[in-house]
């Protein structure tokens, strides 16, 4: 498992420290030297944070970006049914 990856990932949406409050890494310089390579082993306690941490993360920007797909589609054209009455 890359971890590394994982937290450069979550460090786009969160601070180091946030990462290491909600993940049970004890300090951000910890979550520092696991991105950087320094740290590469996690225990499966933290490893298993990191993950569900993550998806949450993952998860909540893909709703985001539904909606803001949605809301910036084009609109529906109303069916031409007046044409269809007046034939």
């Amino acid at each position: 498992m890359n971890f590394a990856q994982i937290l450069s990932e979550l460090n786009e949406t969160m601070t180091l420290q946030a990462i290491a409050d909600a993940c049970g890494i004890s300090s951000k310089g910890q979550v520092h030297d696991i991105i950087h390579g320094r740290q590469k082993t996690v225990s499966y306690e933290v490893g298993v944070k990191i993950l569900a941490e993550h998806k949450r993360a993952m998860d909540a920007s893909r709703r985001a970006a539904g909606r803001l797909s949605r809301r910036n589609a084009a609109p529906k054209t109303a069916p031409r049914i007046r044409a269809a009455r007046a034939a």
